[in-house]
């Protein structure tokens, strides 16, 4: 088959540094190299005689605020499309020609979106296995859009673009606050902080050894994040801990908000990403000001929304 006969199909990929996400996956950002090819190819893809695993170490988000420096975001592109690919029913397809969705923190965009859709199409023409199946795709376009924002839109509140708001991105590396007036970003004002929600857990664990000598692991902490809240009564000394802890994290972020010359009170604030959960159950906020988006894949949702519209 040539090419031009081959599907086209748009996948929206959230690179994000706790988790990548597609419409239909969602699978931790980890990736290792690994010396030989094991048996079970569960998680394993294959591509240029190199053998990588999603089952891996942590993508280091700290030595990835550029995330084009190595190639982990590029194989766990290739891992996101083919995971996508197979819950579309294509999986081991003849080929495909991919339209790619992604994004990228509102203050790292304009100096990286370039250089960020260059990786993505640095070849063409792909050939890789994953999981055993081998995939044929071509890269016919990328166009990257600004997390957070793309998550706003798929809100469809058209009051949003008549006034100024706040959005409020918590992810797994960082913090974007990105005000929005009449609908256009406002880049002079938009802000980053590095404690997103893998700082958190990582301070939480360092709290745990700390004040009670002992480790608390990360899904016990992220099972409190989604499901307890601030005015349940702790079961134990460790929920005691983690509960006070997302409520100082609650507070940290409204002051920074605050810092930042945005009156919470009367101006709209959208809390996105896996983050707004955290806020949700554990802030103390202005109900008539504050909206949440909690769907993790918020953004993903955005950015094939956003192309859509762009490509009409």
């Amino acid at each position: 088959m040539e090419k031009n006969d081959f599907s086209e199909i748009l996948i929206g990929v959230d690179h994000g540094y706790k988790n990548v996400k597609t419409l239909n996956s969602v699978f931790p950002t980890k990736l290792s190299l690994l010396k030989v090819l094991p048996d079970d190819k569960k998680g394993i893809l294959q591509i240029n005689g190199n053998v990588y695993t999603e089952n891996g170490e942590d993508v280091n988000y700290i030595d990835s605020a550029n995330k084009i420096s190595n190639d982990n975001f590029y194989i766990l592109t290739l891992i996101a499309i083919a995971k996508e690919l197979k819950c579309r029913g294509l999986d081991g397809a003849d080929g495909a020609r991919i339209n790619i969705a992604v994004g990228l923190p509102q203050r790292w965009f304009e100096a990286q979106k370039k250089s960020f859709k260059k990786y993505i199409m640095k070849r063409s023409e792909v050939y890789f296995t994953y999981e055993g199946i081998k995939y044929h795709i071509y890269f016919k376009d990328c166009k990257v859009f600004t997390q957070g924002y793309a998550a706003l839109l798929t809100l469809e509140k058209l009051e949003y673009l008549d006034r100024t708001v706040v959005v409020c991105d918590i992810g797994g590396g960082t913090v974007d606050i990105i005000p929005v007036n009449k609908g256009e970003i406002d880049h002079a004002n938009s802000k980053i902080d590095q404690r997103g929600a893998i700082w958190l857990v990582n301070s939480i664990q360092e709290a745990a050894e700390t004040q009670l000598y002992e480790s608390i692991p990360e899904d016990f902490i992220i099972n409190c994040m989604i499901n307890k809240n601030a005015k349940e009564t702790p079961q134990n000394k460790y929920e005691k801990l983690v509960q006070g802890k997302l409520m100082n994290y609650c507070e940290m972020i409204f002051n920074r908000l605050k810092e930042f010359r945005i009156n919470v009170d009367i101006t709209p604030i959208i809390f996105v990403g896996g983050g707004a959960s955290i806020i949700k159950n554990f802030g103390r906020y202005n109900l008539a000001t504050t909206e949440f988006i909690t769907d993790i894949k918020a953004n993903v949702k955005g950015y094939e929304m956003i192309y859509d519209l762009l490509s009409k």
